[in-house]
């Protein structure tokens, strides 16, 4: 396991929090979700359900937290996380989520999957697996205008310089 994966992973483990882990185990893969999500009812494609785009966390919930799920790790029948499959949910879980809140406002157990996206993004981007523009340099600088944390750009914005201030 890499470091970079392993730190995403720690931190995985550390966002599944009470809440998180009762959406999981509440969820009963009803489909309103999707129905709500524009980018489901756009494409038809099943990979934009929202609950689907949490698979990679809902499986390493399942893996460390329930003891069907450590059967099955120990077992082999559980595929664990990987760096390459984190690179390949990068795109599902930022560029097909723009958190509008649609598919927790129609879940008929009240699941805010919202705040489950937000908190795999964390640990995405722990793991080194951002979007292009978000991405922190060892240094401390930006990828896209490689101002450092302490500077601001002329909009006065510290972190993500590069979508508000043009200098990318």
């Amino acid at each position: 396991m890499s470091a970079s994966l392993d730190k995403g992973v720690r931190v995985l483990k550390e966002v599944i929090d009470a809440p998180i882990a009762s959406y999981f185990s509440s969820c009963v893969h009803c489909g309103l979700c999707a129905e709500a999500c524009l980018f489901y009812t756009e494409t038809g494609d099943p990979k934009y359900t929202p609950i689907h785009k949490l698979e990679p966390m809902r499986r390493l919930y399942e893996q460390e937290y329930t003891l069907i799920g450590r059967l099955k790790k120990v077992l082999g029948l559980s595929k664990p996380v990987t760096d390459a499959e984190l690179g390949e949910w990068q795109e599902l879980v930022y560029n097909s989520c723009t958190l509008c809140g649609r598919c927790s406002l129609v879940c008929p157990v009240g699941n805010d999957i919202v705040y489950m996206v937000r908190k795999f993004r964390e640990g995405m981007a722990v793991s080194g697996h951002p979007p292009h523009g978000l991405h922190r340099q060892p240094d401390g600088g930006h990828d896209a205008c490689g101002q450092g944390a302490d500077e601001t750009c002329g909009r006065g914005d510290r972190y993500f310089h590069s979508a508000r201030c043009g200098r990318g």
